[in-house]
């Protein structure tokens, strides 16, 4: 049996933006939404959730956006 991990790191495509997530995750699923293919430019995006203190964004925070909010 796999050992459990203890952090997960990630990032955007271009690198920019890296984060760490510790689990567990309260849910992780895969989306088959017209806004969610569009997003992801593929037939599913997955997507997962976990408690504000178990992410860390670890660089590039000038970078994000959030859709449909003026700033």
């Amino acid at each position: 049996m796999a050992e459990p991990v203890s952090t997960i790191t990630g990032s955007c495509l271009c690198g920019g933006v890296r984060f760490e997530v510790t689990p567990p995750f309260v849910r992780a699923n895969h989306c088959h939404c017209s806004r969610c293919r569009k997003h992801s430019g593929t037939a599913v995006c997955t997507q997962a959730l976990v408690p504000r203190e178990q992410f860390t964004l670890l660089q590039g925070a000038e970078l994000i956006h959030v859709y449909g909010q003026s700033v």
